[in-house]
């Protein structure tokens, strides 16, 4: 027996009260022709009927009532579909909704336009969000600009007597030019002196670009020229307070030149060095440095052990993060960045190589990283 489709079929009506969303139509005057009940208690109107022939100059303030009329007009006059988002005034509490509403030409059988049909969706609450949002996001951004004007003020000031320094270690130079450790220890002290400038350079490049230089700048250089540079430096910056010794060895197969990024790899030892100088009050930090693979390329491997207070495994992966520190210097009176570790794990990821270390808690740690060279053409 053939169904009636007009007893199961719901009216336009009845479909309309099922979606959760206000629903209304307008007719060419722009009066509401038809509401939802979902738009009923949007509009927080008792009932349909309170809103049935009445257009928006009847309810709202001009300013907002122009702009209702407007969308509608657009649909009407040019009979597509358009998206907008719309402000109006609760009628009872005077407070501000805002809407993201659907507007479509509502048609009759003939296919000619009769209205408009319109599907609203409150998101009032999003938009105080996204407001709050963008009230945080500048408020941060206004912070983080101190910051930077801050180190850019610090940087200078810093490095106005850096160059001064400078100046003077060359008059110096030239004045005990006839004294060979004079000169030695002056040539010493300038490669120091030159050491903080790059540091200072490079804090300021991180803490400002909050990134590194993503650029490999190779060239053929001496490493064990390098190490011993290195150490001289490690050495020098150890407080006489500490009863601290610092040596190393080198792999003697290690080739004269090798060919690879030297300002990168510098940055990776001093770090593992002052790392391991700053949290070891005594006893001794040793180096070794080794060939490990030598087929393709040479693979260098620097090893840094110190007696010093250690790692707990629970941190092994904190460490590596720009700015984390794993005791405040407020509570060892150890001053630095947080920035050593991050410099040495950032270098490596753009060398190809590789950090990893083994520590106990009050007993030291052991540092090893593995830095691929080029094999030099000569």
């Amino acid at each position: 027996m053939p169904v009636d489709i007009t007893t199961i079929t719901p009216s336009f009506e009845e479909f309309a009260d099922m979606i959760p969303q206000p629903i209304y139509g307008t007719d060419l005057q722009h009066k509401v022709t038809f509401m939802n009940k979902f738009a009923v208690k949007a509009a927080n109107i008792n009932s349909e009927k309170n809103w049935l022939g009445v257009n928006a100059f009847d309810v709202y303030p001009k300013e907002i009532a122009v702009k209702l009329i407007k969308n509608r007009n657009d649909v009407i006059n040019y009979k597509k579909q358009i998206h907008c988002e719309e402000i109006v005034k609760d009628q009872i509490t005077g407070d501000t909704k805002i809407f993201d509403t659907t507007i479509a030409p509502w048609r009759n059988k003939k296919g000619e336009v009769i209205g408009t049909l319109n599907i609203s969706i409150d998101i009032t609450e999003r938009k105080k969000l996204e407001t709050e949002t963008i009230q945080q996001k500048n408020e941060l951004e206004g912070k983080d600009q101190i910051k930077k004007e801050f180190i850019k003020n610090f940087s200078h000031d810093v490095n106005l007597p850096i160059n001064a320094l400078v100046g003077n270690l060359a008059l110096l130079k030239i004045l005990g030019k006839e004294d060979e450790k004079f000169t030695n220890f002056i040539n010493q002290l300038n490669k120091n002196v030159m050491s903080l400038h790059k540091m200072l350079e490079q804090m300021t490049d991180v803490m400002l670009k909050e990134q590194f230089e993503h650029i490999i700048v190779l060239s053929d250089f001496d490493l064990s020229l390098m190490v011993q540079d290195e150490i001289e430096l490690a050495k020098a910056s150890i407080e006489q307070s500490k009863k601290l010794s610092v040596s190393y060895s080198m792999d003697k197969t290690i080739p004269s030149k090798l060919n690879g990024d030297l300002s990168k790899t510098r940055q990776i030892l001093r770090n593992l060095l002052s790392n391991a100088i700053k949290y070891t009050k005594e006893g001794e930090i040793t180096l070794e440095v080794k060939i490990i693979d030598h087929k393709e390329e040479w693979v260098v491997k620097f090893i840094v052990t110190d007696t010093g207070m250690g790692i707990a495994e629970s941190d092994r992966e904190k460490i590596y993060k720009r700015g984390k520190r794993l005791v405040s210097s407020y509570e060892t009176n150890i001053h630095g960045t947080g920035l050593g570790l991050y410099i040495v794990k950032s270098n490596l990821d753009l060398l190809g190589g590789k950090v990893d270390f083994e520590s106990v808690v009050g007993k030291g740690s052991t540092f090893w990283v593995e830095i691929p060279f080029k094999k030099n053409k000569n």
